[in-house]
């Protein structure tokens, strides 16, 4: 009788420690699916780029925009 205590006792402390990692774990994995919002850009684009759109075109295309570095810097 004691053994079978026992070992209901340790089964419920198991079951309870693997439902409280289970929902860890979940809210883990949905953090990590988070979207990600662009709410602005701003910078100055290599290559005569004139937009965001044009900047993905240029690596879309594969297109090399490295130029020389201004003289005025």
């Amino acid at each position: 009788m004691a053994d079978e205590q026992q070992l209901r006792a340790y089964l419920k402390r198991a079951t309870t420690e693997l439902h409280r990692a289970t929902t860890r774990l979940k809210k883990t994995e949905d953090r990590a699916h988070e979207p990600i919002a662009i709410v602005g850009i701003g910078c100055r684009f290599p290559g005569g780029v004139a937009s965001a759109e044009d900047l993905w075109d240029l690596v879309v295309a594969g297109t090399d925009a490295v130029s020389p570095f201004p003289v005025d810097r």
